[in-house]
């Protein structure tokens, strides 16, 4: 199924969270001025932030059923009297001696390591958009009083760490060689996030610094993130993936704008704010969808498997090459 005819398919759970927060949007912007007065809750500037954190909970409560090959379905294809040998071997990508219910549970760990970092992403903006909407909302004059606006920052730029880490090791599942040839995880994302967590708690214990320190260390937090979600995006820009390129271009956009993170921190300029924290709402629909649509489409799957062959055989290949070109 294309990823067109499966939005389609898809659009009745979507429709009614999705089009309350665009129109939420919507409204904000062109209505403002009339709306602001007979609802005082949109003169806060909290609205744009708490619908980046209403994405990232759709994000974490719409979980797509995609097909799945792990011991259970591995056992029902091998009984299953229209699969031969040959063809699971061929749709598996399987090569020589190899097992293709091996190949299969390759790509069921990797899959599964993917969802639990893809999980972590949204958890991790989940956090980031919800506490500044909250620190942007009727509650912050109190929390300001309890709390010191360093200590915001420093809290916002440990949870934008966290995601961007998060994301590398979403591109790391994809890129890197992270099952052995047993099916078994040699990738664990416990000592990455303890790591974080460390850095978290160093930054809680110190001094806390003046805010221009923090001000680059969120410059150059921006930067990061928007090279490793390019990254991202390149590996979801390929033959056996078949991401439509309307879609990859909104996400190369969402990619480019992630250094312009740190003006959303500039409670001066509340216009150039809504602006980013708007464009990234956007942008973080198709974001989801495309993920939800290759994990529930099983495009995945035949990534994961098919990629899995490429590593296994890729030296090899170029061995046998470099020698008819004398190199």
């Amino acid at each position: 199924m294309t990823f067109w005819k499966w939005l389609l398919a898809q659009w009745k759970r979507l429709s009614l969270p999705l089009a309350a927060m665009a129109s939420l949007y919507a409204t904000n912007k062109a209505w403002y001025p009339y709306l602001a007065q007979a609802w005082p809750l949109l003169r806060y500037p909290f609205v744009i932030p708490a619908l980046n954190f209403g994405v990232a909970l759709i994000a974490l409560f719409y979980r797509p059923h995609g097909p799945s090959l792990d011991k259970t379905a591995t056992d029902r294809l091998a009984k299953a009297p229209q699969f031969d040998e040959p063809t699971l071997r061929r749709a598996l990508g399987v090569w020589h001696d190899e097992k293709w219910d091996t190949r299969a549970h390759q790509a069921h760990t990797a899959v599964t390591q993917f969802v639990r970092c893809w999980t972590g992403v949204w958890i991790a903006w989940a956090l980031q958009y919800g506490l500044m909407a909250v620190w942007q909302s009727p509650l912050a004059a109190s929390l300001q009083l309890a709390v010191a606006p360093t200590v915001f920052d420093v809290l916002e730029a440990a949870i934008s760490t966290t995601n961007t880490l998060m994301l590398l090791l979403c591109f790391l599942a994809m890129w890197a060689v992270t099952v052995n040839k047993k099916g078994d995880p040699e990738f664990k994302i416990a000592p990455y996030i303890g790591v974080t967590i460390a850095v978290v708690l160093i930054e809680a214990v110190v001094p806390q610094p003046p805010r221009d320190p923090l001000v680059i260390v969120d410059k150059i937090n921006g930067v990061i993130s928007g090279v490793v979600l390019a990254m991202f995006v390149g590996r979801l820009e390929n033959k056996y993936l078949g991401t439509p390129i309307l879609a990859v271009v909104s996400l190369y956009i969402y990619a480019a704008i992630q250094p312009l993170h740190v003006l959303t921190l500039e409670q001066m300029h509340p216009l150039q704010r809504d602006i980013i924290l708007g464009a990234a709402l956007l942008l973080k629909i198709p974001l989801l969808l495309v993920v939800a649509w290759l994990l529930d489409s099983g495009k995945f799957l035949f990534y994961m498997a098919r990629v899995r062959s490429i590593h296994d055989h890729v030296q090899g290949d170029w061995d046998a090459f470099r020698h008819i070109v004398g190199k």
